[in-house]
């Protein structure tokens, strides 16, 4: 890759907001007997990209509303490969950011393989296994929680969600986890003000009993949890701490979140 290029990425990533640092181990080295490699996007990530030669509208930050599970999927719906197709409709500088995304996940899952196809590839017609095929598709941001069926799987991530913390957050509901504010034992944390709440948004509240916390203790920060601000009619907190406290927007990656990924994953 030329120097322009490089200067780039660097700004571009200069100006991205930065999720907080966490010790993490870095994945191994990726081998390339039996692939193809089609592009390496951003030597300063250190990230390859390869080809391997063989849902309901909903709100922005929400789901796929038909597909709810709160971190309980089964052995199927986990990912052994995570490829990501970035449709061509995305600029340059938004597949940076989506790539971004994929490879701070790829460092906390070192036991998922993580790939993008280049702007010039796309899956093969007979590519076998389930993949993530990013759109914009108008209806906001969202996605499919764990791996679905063979073939494409559509995760929404229109203009306004193109963020690091945005991308992370749709992706780590494919990855299988739901919403913070949905675990069994929120009520102990948090207060829903359920009067505040826009009319048909209620799903986005509701409690999953049979869910699963990994013995990870509740936190307000994380990545999957909702602002106070969140579904808001008129324009008064829809979730508050149980000490009454805002809980602000944040979208950054926590210690917990990095925690229950890795514990969901057995990595």
């Amino acid at each position: 890759m030329g120097a322009k290029p490089i200067v780039l990425v660097y700004f571009i990533v200069s100006l991205l907001n930065q999720i907080e640092s966490i010790p993490i181990k870095s994945s191994p080295p990726i081998s390339t007997q039996n692939s193809e490699i089609i592009k390496v996007v951003d030597p300063t990530l250190d990230i390859l990209h390869r080809n391997t030669g063989s849902g309901a509208q909903c709100s922005i930050f929400d789901i796929n509303c038909g597909n709810a599970k709160n971190f309980v999927i089964s052995s199927e719906e986990k990912w052994e490969n995570f490829y990501v197709y970035i449709d061509p409709e995305y600029d340059e500088t938004e597949r940076i950011i989506i790539e971004v995304a994929a490879h701070r996940l790829s460092k906390i899952l070192p036991c998922v393989k993580f790939r993008v196809w280049s702007k010039n590839s796309s899956p093969p017609l007979l590519h076998e296994g389930t993949y993530i095929h990013t759109q914009k598709t108008g209806s906001g941001c969202w996605s499919h929680i764990g791996k679905m069926s063979d073939g494409p799987q559509i995760m929404s991530l229109d203009t306004e969600c193109i963020k690091i913390g945005t991308v992370m957050h749709e992706m780590i509901h494919a990855l299988g986890l739901d919403h913070e504010q949905s675990r069994p034992d929120r009520d102990d944390y948090v207060d829903i003000l359920w009067d505040n709440i826009d009319f048909g948004e209620e799903y986005n509240f509701q409690m999953v009993n049979k869910s699963k916390t990994f013995g990870v203790p509740y936190n307000t920060n994380s990545i999957m949890h909702y602002d106070s601000d969140a579904f808001s009619w008129n324009g008064k907190p829809t979730i508050l701490t149980k000490d009454g406290d805002r809980i602000p927007f944040l979208r950054e990656l926590q210690e917990s979140d990095v925690i229950k990924l890795k514990r969901m994953y057995d990595c």
